[in-house]
C-alpha cells in the first residue's frame, strides 16, 4: 500500500505523516436557532457547511487554521477565526454565535430634570430619569409605548412602530406640558370688577390681566362685564400644547332712557326758545 499526501508547512506548525491515520474533528455550535446555517472553512480548502449543531471532518495530525461564517445576517460568531491541533486523537471545537444587535436610542426632551419616564418594547421595559433610553435590538419591526410619571406632561409620540435594518437608529420623544398658561388681558375698564368663566374655571377680578393654567382642550368662554359696559371676546378658546392669550375689550354702553330724555329736553328747550322769540 502506498500512501501519498501533499503537505503545506508553515513556520511554527507541524504535521505528522503517520500512514494516513485520520481523526475526527468536530465543530459544535451554540447560540444559533434551530435550522440556521453556518460553515467552517479550513486552510486546507475544506469547507464544512450545514444547519446542524455539529459539523465534522476527518483530518490527520497537524496544525490547522479555520474561519467560521454565519449564513444568517442576524448572527455572528464570537470568535470567527482560530487555530487547532490534531495530535493523535479526536478533537472537539466549540463555536459560539451571538445575535447581531444595533443600538436604538429613545431621546427625550421637555420633561423637567429628574422626571422619570420609560419605554416598553414587547416584554422589555427600561425606565430612567435621564434624557436617553437605549435598547440593543436585532433587525426587525418593533412597536413601542412611552410611559411617564409626571402627569402634567404628555409625550409625543406616546407609541409607534420603528424598523431596525442593519444600523442603529434614534427616535425622539417630546414631552409637552398639559397645563398651559392662558393669559387673559382686558382693555377699556378702569378698576371695575369683571368676571370670566373658562370651562370650569371661574374668576372675578379688577385686574387688567390674569393667568390661568389650563390643560389641552377646547373651552367655552363667558365674560360678565360690570354695569354700564359690554364685552367683546371670542366665545371659544382652544388650548393645544402651547400658551394662549385671550383678549377682552370692554366698551361703555349708553343708557337708552337717559338719551331719550336728553333729546326730549333739548326739543322742549328749542320749542320754548322759539315761542319766546315770536312773542317779541
Amino acid at each position: 500500500m502506498v500512501f501519498q499526501q501533499n503537505v503545506t508547512l508553515k513556520a511554527g506548525h507541524y504535521r505528522h505523516l503517520d500512514a494516513g491515520k485520520l481523526y475526527t474533528v468536530t465543530f459544535t455550535e451554540h447560540g444559533l436557532p434551530q435550522g440556521y446555517g453556518w460553515e467552517v472553512r479550513l486552510d486546507t480548502g475544506t469547507v464544512l457547511k450545514g444547519d446542524a449543531q455539529n459539523l465534522s471532518v476527518q483530518l490527520s495530525n497537524g496544525t490547522y487554521n479555520y474561519t467560521v461564517i454565519s449564513l444568517e445576517n442576524t448572527y455572528l460568531p464570537v470568535n470567527s477565526t482560530g487555530t487547532f491541533f490534531v495530535n493523535g486523537s479526536n478533537t472537539v471545537l466549540y463555536v459560539n454565535f451571538t445575535l447581531l444587535t444595533y443600538r436604538v436610542d429613545f431621546m427625550e426632551s421637555g420633561l423637567p430634570a429628574g422626571a422619570k419616564w420609560s419605554v416598553t418594547i414587547g416584554n422589555m421595559s427600561v425606565s430612567t430619569s435621564n434624557r436617553t433610553i437605549v435598547f440593543e435590538l436585532p433587525n426587525g419591526t418593533y412597536n413601542f409605548t412611552v410611559h411617564w410619571s409626571n402627569t402634567t406632561y404628555l409625550p409625543y409620540p406616546d407609541m409607534g412602530t420603528f424598523y431596525v435594518d442593519g444600523k442603529g437608529i434614534s427616535l425622539y420623544i417630546t414631552f409637552y406640558s398639559t397645563l398651559n398658561t392662558v393669559t387673559v388681558e382686558e382693555t377699556g375698564l378702569s378698576g371695575q370688577v369683571w368676571k370670566i368663566v373658562v370651562g370650569n374655571y371661574t374668576v372675578e377680578t379688577s385686574s387688567t390681566a390674569l393667568s390661568i393654567l389650563m390643560p389641552n382642550g377646547t373651552y367655552s368662554v363667558l365674560v360678565q362685564a360690570p354695569p354700564g359696559y359690554r364685552a367683546e371676546y371670542n366665545s371659544t378658546l382652544r388650548v393645544d400644547g402651547s400658551n394662549v392669550t385671550l383678549q377682552i375689550k370692554f366698551e361703555k354702553v349708553s343708557n337708552g332712557l337717559l338719551t331719550f330724555g336728553l333729546v326730549i329736553l333739548i326739543l322742549v328747550a328749542v320749542v320754548v326758545a322759539a315761542a319766546v322769540i315770536r312773542r317779541r
